[in-house]
């Protein structure tokens, strides 16, 4: 019976639409309640296909089995796909901020990334408490002061290891500095790292982001590049381009 019932719950679940292999790069709390709805979709096909609903099928423990049917399709697939990356949007830490000016920025004349470009914004190292704040005051340094069409960059990291989204990819960056903006993703670390390092959460996500960027832009780690690297600048900081040099392209090498 055991056999018999574990067999028709595999069969089951391949039939069900594959919500998991869909959206495998999305929070647990996703995936539990997809697993939850292909669990009642279970029963409702096991009732059609049996014509009667065993009472122990609602049980925890046949509930928890199910679950774990389903997580092996998640297991398998994760081994195969690289982290997701997930990030905060404009609209969520810039609210009732400075909006953006479009008519201000341009595109990228092919449209599309040819290589990315790290930078930090050599603003006081704060904790993560004052992220949203010193989003906000960069974006509208940016927009008021320097008359540029958002902020500069496309997006930015903070202590805390949060991946905010800056300016639309989809058009260039801006710079105090001469260099060629097309093409070029903007990837800065909120603060200072001249003398320091960003924390260790700052530094997994950004090889995170870059890794993430490098694979949907189709670029490779040789076209990952630093604002020094471009232009006359002490940008992203001594400490930050010494790691970049020794470990850096190693870091984001790694699958």
């Amino acid at each position: 019976m055991h056999l018999s019932w574990y067999l028709s719950t595999r069969s089951i679940f391949i039939e069900l639409d594959h919500n998991l292999h869909k959206n495998k790069n999305q929070d647990l709390f996703l995936v539990i309640l997809l697993n939850t709805i292909n669990y009642l979709k279970f029963l409702s096909l096991m009732t059609l296909r049996f014509h009667r609903l065993d009472s122990r099928m609602l049980s925890h423990r046949y509930f928890a089995i199910f679950l774990v049917l389903s997580f092996q399709f998640l297991w398998i697939e994760a081994d195969q796909t690289p982290q997701a990356v997930v990030t905060i949007p404009q609209s969520k830490w810039s609210k009732d901020g400075t909006p953006p000016i479009p008519e201000r920025m341009e595109k990228h004349s092919e449209g599309k990334i040819t290589s990315i470009v790290i930078h930090h914004t050599q603003s006081p190292n704060e904790s993560p408490a004052m992220e949203f704040a010193r989003l906000r005051g960069v974006q509208r340094y940016h927009i008021q002061d320097k008359e540029w069409g958002d902020i500069a960059y496309h997006f930015l990291i903070g202590a805390s290891g949060r991946i905010y989204q800056g300016r639309d990819w989809n058009f260039q960056g801006d710079s105090g500095t001469q260099y060629d903006l097309n093409g070029r993703l903007l990837i800065c670390v909120l603060g200072d790292f001249t003398r320091r390092m960003p924390e260790d959460p700052a530094m997994a996500a950004l090889i995170r982001i870059v890794k993430a960027k490098l694979k949907e832009h189709d670029l490779k780690p040789e076209d990952v590049l630093t604002h020094r690297m471009v232009a006359a600048t002490d940008c992203p900081g001594d400490t930050l381009q010494k790691w970049f040099d020794e470990k850096g392209r190693e870091a984001i090498s790694e699958k």
